[in-house]
């Protein structure tokens, strides 16, 4: 499962501000799931800075991001989006 979170966080990286916002909109993150990703992806923070934002332990994000990466790379799959 860690290649396909990669593969997800690769591609969320190198798309267009209009694919990452359409591709995680049907993903159906939460609020606090897009904030996470928004801060890690588009704002560039650490995982320690956003655990010091939260008041959470740096494996509470970790987690998060494993979740928020697995819920897109299903979106991916399905769209036959070649990742």
């Amino acid at each position: 499962m860690e290649k396909n979170r990669k593969k997800a966080r690769a591609w969320l990286k190198s798309s267009t501000l209009t694919e990452y916002k359409a591709i995680t909109t049907e993903a159906k993150l939460t609020p606090r799931q897009q904030d996470i990703l928004d801060k890690i992806i588009i704002s560039d923070y650490s995982q320690q800075k956003l655990a010091m934002e939260y008041h959470e332990d740096v494996s509470c994000i970790k987690r998060a991001l494993r979740q928020i990466y697995d819920k897109v790379y299903l979106v991916l799959s399905s769209n036959f989006i070649v990742i």
